[in-house]
């Protein structure tokens, strides 16, 4: 597996695919992360390449003090909330393609061709029961889990991302996963959420 850092290394030594492979491994991650603050596909593409653009021309402002996943994402959240301010709406984030990007993390089980019918339909239901959930949590909330649990941030990435400390990242996600375990449970859904 590719590592971002190494690819930004190649790029920065004149490599050209050390670009083209950094954009490959980030771009979908970064277009749904943005997506799930602009709750607009369209607009979250442009300001994705609009993000991988400054990054080409200005690459020297990258220090490897963070992993380069980090960086992306802090940067995809301010341009995110900066277009949020511009256009004057405050949109609540989108969960649509939730199961698709916690398989694509690694997050997820088996793929559905690994059960039978019926073990496919409970988990279709059951992702379809944690989608609502988080739909109905928190902005904050909804935003640690997604990190954390789908894009595999460490709490220190994710705090960098989000501009909290550890501590602050840590208290979040722990009433995140309350949150939406009581709501879960309200809904009469039992599921062990871990971490």
């Amino acid at each position: 597996m590719k590592n971002g850092e190494e690819c930004f290394r190649r790029f920065l030594e004149g490599d050209g695919s050390g670009f083209e492979d950094v954009v490959d491994l980030y771009r979908d991650y970064l277009i749904y992360f943005i997506n799930r603050y602009v709750h607009d596909m369209g607009a979250a593409e442009d300001l994705a390449a609009d993000m991988f653009a400054v990054l080409y021309v200005d690459k020297n402002r990258y220090h490897f003090k963070v992993s380069l996943k980090t960086y992306l994402f802090a940067i995809g959240k301010h341009r995110a909330i900066n277009y949020l301010k511009k256009s004057a709406r405050a949109v609540p984030m989108d969960t649509e393609g939730l199961e698709a990007a916690a398989g694509d993390a690694g997050g997820g089980g088996g793929s559905p061709e690994d059960g039978s019918p019926e073990e496919i339909y409970i988990k279709d239901e059951r992702d379809k029961q944690i989608d609502a959930a988080l739909e109905k949590l928190h902005e904050e909330y909804r935003a640690v889990l997604h990190l954390l649990y789908f894009e595999g941030l460490t709490y220190e990435e994710a705090a960098r991302v989000l501009g909290k400390s550890k501590k602050q990242i840590d208290n979040l996600a722990y009433r995140a996963k309350r949150a939406l375990k009581a709501m879960l449970e309200r809904d009469g859904f039992t599921y062990e959420i871990q971490g």
